[in-house]
């Protein structure tokens, strides 16, 4: 399928994708800013001030703002991957309609798949540790040492594998196995792309975010009762309305560059996603 005039469904290098990902940001700031502040940045305060003020001595805490920071990305993805396709295909976005085509049904099949994803990845991964650690304690510490090495292999095949699952939910209204295996088979034939990418983006994304949250332009010293307040807002700001947007524009670009170059994407795919009903 060709591209059409003022979109950016076509096939594309990394150097391409990430120009086009902050092309996309910036052409739709305001929506998909307030897309992110809407959902992200109320739950990461409560992230921060749990943190902050609660003891966590048992783990709780921990474990209570890890989950809360899934369901909250997974939640993001829902309108930020929406609405970003729309862009790609030169459509203009909105906050409402992108709040409006959510259900509780499409947000919970959302959340099942990638814990569906997850738990596949943990369950292989732990299997195969579990068989090193059994190893290594019976004295075979090479062979133990090889079959951890094997998981930490399977983690990254499996990861690369499912790492489109999020879009595909959104973007075919494909569910559960279903969509791991469509998130599979996107990637066969071109997995070290996909690895090599991903790891080059997030090791970016991840060296600039720290960058600007460790620069000290913050007014109040470290052992003042609010730094760690404003910190939380510099920070999040940073990360949330900058980053993430960002970062789900490059993996739907991303999506939608494999599809073309597996001749996966047909007239009619092109005419649901545009048409975009409620998940």
């Amino acid at each position: 399928m060709s591209a059409t005039n003022d979109s950016f469904i076509v096939r594309q290098g990394f150097r391409k994708l990430v120009v086009n990902a902050f092309r996309i940001y910036f052409s739709n700031a305001p929506t998909l800013i307030a897309i992110c502040a809407a959902i992200l940045l109320p739950g990461h305060f409560i992230v921060d001030a749990l943190s902050h003020l609660a003891s966590d001595e048992g783990g709780s805490v921990g474990a209570f703002n890890a989950v809360l920071t899934f369901l909250m990305q997974v939640v993001a993805q829902l309108f930020l991957v929406g609405e970003i396709s729309q862009a790609c295909f030169g459509q203009p976005t909105s906050v409402r309609r992108s709040l409006g085509r959510a259900s509780a049904r499409g947000i919970g099949r959302l959340i099942g798949t990638n814990l569906l994803a997850l738990a596949v990845i943990g369950f292989v991964v732990l299997a195969i540790g579990c068989i090193g650690v059994f190893a290594v304690f019976k004295g075979f510490l090479i062979t133990g040492a090889v079959v951890l090495a094997l998981g930490c292999v399977a983690f990254v095949v499996l990861w690369v594998r499912y790492v489109f699952v999020s879009q595909v939910v959104i973007l075919e209204r494909r569910y559960w196995i279903s969509a791991l295996r469509a998130s599979a088979s996107l990637v066969t034939g071109s997995f070290w792309k996909t690895l090599w990418y991903g790891i080059v983006f997030w090791l970016a994304v991840g060296l600039v975010s720290s960058a600007v949250t460790a620069t000290p332009f913050l007014p109040l010293p470290k052992d003042h009762p609010a730094h760690w307040l404003l910190e939380s807002i510099v920070g999040n700001a940073v990360a949330l309305l900058l980053f993430v947007p960002i970062s789900a524009a490059f993996w739907t670009l991303f999506y939608y560059s494999l599809r073309i170059e597996s001749d996966r994407l047909t007239t009619a795919d092109v005419v649901e996603i545009q048409s975009f009903g409620n998940l």
